[in-house]
């Protein structure tokens, strides 16, 4: 009965002990084991979840609790990290009629505002979570280890693998969406013009 009691408080102490940042990642972290993924494994275009999984996990951790600065910070990063896998399956959701890469019609132009826009989504809250998450390394070191992080001069490097998704490629794409369709169907639609105009003046 004694060890029993003895456990018990040990467990208390232990949980007591637990800052309020790694309490509110903890949670986090338990909630996204339930869709099998997870803060530092979680990579755009590599790793993220289906649509309708990135939607439910953004659901839960919305719920979370912060009790701080810190713990507010990094669920909000978390947060983004979500957002921007959200909208990048969203994007991805339009199938080749939404990248201009892909080939287009001027006709189609709606799918590839739209793409764009999530393109352009998905970039501005990946970019916000990294330069975040940055900081927050900076501004609070004693939660390094608990949260991944790149030591300087040696090779550790236990940093989220979402530092390295392809938010460039990502820009590069909505940026080619707009650029592209702006070009062609420009010319396309000067070039009708002038037809219309050489037949009602023949």
């Amino acid at each position: 009965m004694k060890k029993l009691i003895y456990l018990l408080l040990l467990v208390v102490f232990i949980v007591g002990c637990q800052s309020n940042l790694e309490a509110t990642y903890n949670q986090m972290e338990k909630i996204s084991k339930k869709y099998d993924t997870s803060f530092r494994t979680e990579e755009l275009n590599v790793s993220t979840l289906p649509l309708g999984k990135v939607n439910d996990l953004i659901g839960e951790i919305e719920k979370v609790t912060a009790k701080d600065e810190p713990s507010m910070q990094i669920k909000e990063i978390r947060l983004n990290m979500l957002k921007s896998s959200l909208y990048w399956e969203l994007a991805l959701k339009a199938g080749p009629v939404g990248f201009a890469s892909d080939g287009f019609k001027c006709s189609e132009k709606q799918f590839l505002e739209v793409t764009g826009d999530y393109l352009n989504k998905s970039h501005y809250y990946g970019s916000k979570a990294i330069i975040d998450l940055d900081n927050f390394l900076y501004t609070y070191p004693e939660y390094r280890e608990v949260i991944g992080f790149r030591e300087a001069g040696s090779d550790k490097d236990t940093r989220a693998n979402f530092f390295f998704s392809p938010l460039g490629w990502v820009k590069s794409q909505e940026r080619y969406n707009r650029e592209l369709y702006a070009q062609v169907c420009t010319a396309e639609a000067l070039k009708e013009a002038q037809d219309e105009y050489l037949n009602e003046t023949q």
